[in-house]
């Protein structure tokens, strides 16, 4: 029997557009008996966990685990993602991406509960910024480092070393760019205010190109580079300009209100370094569309907790205005990322990774996507 062709329809949007409407609800309005933190928490969960076909590597992780790729590609990955791997192969290809569901949505869940002025909306956040959720959903082994680096983070902050530097090698253990969730440290204990970071951020714009450079001729007797390198030398320059305004327009309204952001909660300050370093990192990689998600990610994460600090900037009068407000800036975004995935489909017919929604328990195979 000959595979179908997928062909999109407007009613393939249905899963997500509701998916966003409870979503919404339930970061605006408190319902009795109900813990809408972690109803938001259940729901991403479990339309990650039962989703199939959704993510540009998703067939790629399921041939793996099924032990239809070349020997080299498992032998790749890193020791904790090897391990889901062989624990999906004996009980089914899907445990693979359910573990991943886990250990990306649970620790982002802890961490909101116990930073974030708004935990509901933080998580809200994480699901409307294209760069979190729906790309959790691609770049798994990432996305599930990004959450684990900032829950390390967080007891780090608590003085719980132990819980800090066993994240921190968990998350190595499933992405060796992990690595880079390090550089928090010396971020908490040198946070410098409004003028150095602005230095910082604008030196980024200038010394990308020396970046280039220096990874694509330098980096030779730097082997923990060599990957880095390969992206710089291979990898898809130029991708991502629509986002990289709005990460740079993030950075910029930061400065804007910096005072005011500083005084909001006793992270304030610590927040806003964090998030700057994030947009640098995006700026200084500007070449390569991979390596500057998949590095700044690590650091722009922590948005989702500082910007619920917006509400609060000018006092009770204006709070559900400004909540209005970044709330619409991001459904915005959220569907704009669907416009310019469907374009390219129809310009392209390039596949969509967001379409069709297809569960575990009912889908099809699409000749146009299975590779």
């Amino acid at each position: 029997m000959v595979n179908p062709t997928y062909v999109f329809s407007w009613f393939d949007l249905f899963p997500y557009f509701f998916l966003t409407l409870l979503i919404l609800v339930l970061s605006k309005f408190k319902f009795r008996y109900i813990n809408n933190t972690y109803c938001i928490y259940f729901v991403l969960l479990i339309f990650a966990c039962l989703r199939y076909g959704i993510g540009y590597d998703y067939y790629n992780y399921k041939k793996v685990v099924l032990g239809e790729m070349p020997d080299f590609v498992f032998d790749k990955m890193e020791p904790l993602a090897k391990l889901f791997v062989n624990v999906a192969s004996t009980i089914h290809y899907q445990v693979f991406f359910i573990l991943f569901a886990l250990v990306t949505l649970y620790p982002l869940y802890i961490s909101v509960v116990k930073k974030s002025i708004n935990p509901s909306f933080s998580l809200m956040l994480y699901f409307l910024f294209p760069i979190f959720y729906l790309e959790s959903l691609s770049i798994v082994r990432n996305a599930a480092a990004y959450s684990l680096v900032l829950l390390a983070f967080v007891f780090f902050l608590e003085h719980k070393r132990v819980k800090y530097f066993l994240l921190m090698t968990l998350a190595i253990c499933l992405h060796k760019s992990a690595f880079v969730g390090f550089l928090l440290l010396p971020i908490c204990y040198f946070q410098f205010g409004r003028k150095v970071n602005f230095v910082i951020y604008l030196l980024s714009f200038f010394l990308s190109a020396w970046m280039l450079f220096f990874l694509t001729t330098k980096v030779d007797s730097l082997s923990i580079l060599k990957s880095v390198s390969n992206y710089a030398l291979n990898g898809a320059v130029g991708a991502g300009n629509t986002m990289m305004i709005i990460i740079n327009l993030l950075g910029i309204l930061n400065f804007i209100f910096w005072k005011k952001l500083e005084i909001v909660n006793r992270d304030g300050k610590l927040l806003l370094n964090i998030v700057n370093c994030g947009v640098v990192l995006w700026n200084l990689f500007a070449f390569e569309g991979t390596l500057r998600l998949r590095l700044s990610s690590y650091f722009l994460i922590f948005s989702i907790i500082l910007l619920p600090n917006y509400f609060y900037l000018w006092g009770k009068k204006y709070y559900q205005l400004s909540r209005q407000v970044v709330t619409s800036f991001f459904i915005i975004l959220f569907i704009a990322s669907f416009y310019i995935n469907i374009s390219n489909y129809i310009k392209r017919n390039d596949r969509m990774s967001y379409f069709p929604y297809q569960t575990i328990f009912y889908y099809k195979d699409y000749m146009n996507y299975l590779y």
